[in-house]
C-alpha cells in the first residue's frame, strides 16, 4: 500500500498543536512525500475544539492562525457522505475522507475508531504507526538512490 496519502484525525490533529508540532504536517510533504487531505467537517471540527477553554489556554498562536496552517499544509476536498461504520457519527466523515481522497490510511487515537484497524482497502493506524511507516518509506526510498 503506497502512503502517498493519509487523512489524519482531529485529535492527532490537536494533539499536534498542543505539543507544538504543527511542523510535522510540512514534514509529510516535503520529507515524507506524503499529502494530507481535509475537508470542511474536519476544519470545523479543528476550529470547534481549539475554541474549548481547556484547549485554548494551551496553545500558543490565535484559532485562526492554526486554522490557515493546516489549510496551507493540507489538501481540502469535498467529501461523499456514505460511510455509516463508527459508533459516533462524529467520526464516520473521517473514513468519507479517506474514501474520497483514495488514502489507504486514517490515523486516529480514537480507541473506537482504532478498533476497526481496517475498513475496506482503508487501513487505521495509531500515530506512533504512521511514524515508522513514514521513517522506513524514507529509508527504502533513499537506499535505493
Amino acid at each position: 500500500m503506497p502512503i502517498d496519502k493519509v487523512v489524519i484525525d482531529t485529535n492527532n490533529i490537536i494533539s499536534l498543536v498542543l505539543k507544538g508540532d504543527l511542523a510535522f504536517l510540512v514534514r509529510l510533504s516535503y520529507i515524507y512525500d506524503c499529502e494530507l487531505y481535509t475537508c470542511a467537517e474536519q476544519l470545523e471540527e479543528i476550529k470547534r475544539v481549539l475554541e474549548y477553554d481547556k484547549i485554548k489556554k494551551n496553545i500558543s498562536g490565535s484559532t485562526r492562525d492554526i486554522l490557515k496552517f493546516i489549510e496551507i499544509n493540507a489538501i481540502e476536498i469535498e467529501i461523499d457522505k456514505r460511510v455509516d461504520r463508527v459508533k459516533d457519527n462524529n467520526d464516520n466523515f473521517l473514513f468519507d475522507l479517506a474514501y474520497s481522497c483514495k488514502s489507504y490510511f486514517l490515523v486516529s487515537g480514537d480507541r473506537e475508531v482504532l478498533a476497526l484497524k481496517q475498513v475496506n482497502k482503508i487501513r487505521v493506524i495509531s500515530m506512533i504507526e504512521f511514524k515508522k511507516l513514514l521513517i522506513n518509506k524514507k529509508t527504502e526510498r533513499d537506499k535505493s538512490k
